[in-house]
């Protein structure tokens, strides 16, 4: 079986809480004028890229990665690697951001079961491949396990190279779909990567991991940049503190 199906079990490890941000605010989002105005005029099928992935997160003073590839480990080896859009930090330190194309990841995903082609017709086995690239996809596309397997990622470059070994992991991570962005949040406790690293040993059992979730719409401009402040404010705040 390939390793998108066995993903699947990750999501009985994680569960998603959807939060609400609170009322707006008065004030403006305090953002140099060309990202307001380049947030006006950019299509919906660029924003994202260019202002999103480059101006903003410049904005906030974050490092973007070479690779967009994140190791997945299991009893000390590499099992998958991860694809991802993008890979950030907030400090030259493993990255603790990643950047997710929702219907890009969906391609990904139906490509890693391939569909029989011939010449000759052969409806039965084109059927039993569609169901089966359907079966690997998600009831609530902004809840996929493949978001937790990311996050878990992400918490697993830090735990590898940290020698300090703190208690938890807060790893986040921004997906687009539509005129939609999702900020997800995690706090990977260190015991909880134990049993990735150490899979024979036996582990208490403990609560799943809750990754809670932000909705940022791209339209009004303005309330995208609103919000894109109000989310990432979190990461410059970590950058301070080295969280």
């Amino acid at each position: 079986m390939t390793f998108c199906a066995n993903i699947v079990a990750i999501v009985c490890l994680c569960y998603f809480a959807r939060e609400v941000i609170g009322p707006h605010r008065d004030e403006q989002a305090r953002f140099p004028e060309g990202l307001r105005h380049a947030a006006r005029q950019l299509p919906r099928s660029i924003l994202v890229k260019t202002l999103v992935r480059g101006a903003l997160l410049e904005y906030f003073k974050l490092n973007e990665y070479d690779g967009t590839k994140l190791n997945f480990q299991f009893g000390r080896r590499v099992v998958a690697s991860l694809a991802t859009d993008a890979l950030f930090s907030p400090v030259p330190t493993p990255p603790r951001l990643a950047y997710l194309d929702l219907e890009a990841a969906q391609r990904r995903r139906d490509k890693s079961i391939p569909l029989f082609r011939s010449r000759r017709l052969n409806s039965p086995v084109a059927w039993a491949q569609h169901k089966r690239q359907r079966s690997l996809r998600p009831a609530k596309d902004i809840e996929d396990p493949y978001i937790a397997a990311g996050l878990i990622a992400l918490a697993q470059e830090q735990y590898y190279q940290d020698q300090s070994r703190p208690d938890h992991y807060k790893v986040r991570l921004l997906a687009a779909k539509d005129d939609n962005l999702y900020f997800y949040t995690a706090l990977i406790p260190s015991h909880f990567l134990d049993r990735f690293d150490r899979p024979s040993q036996r582990y208490p059992t403990n609560p799943p991991i809750p990754i809670t979730y932000v909705h940022i719409p791209m339209r009004p401009e303005g309330e995208l940049l609103r919000l894109m402040e109000l989310v990432l404010s979190k990461l410059n705040f970590a950058a301070k503190n080295h969280e």
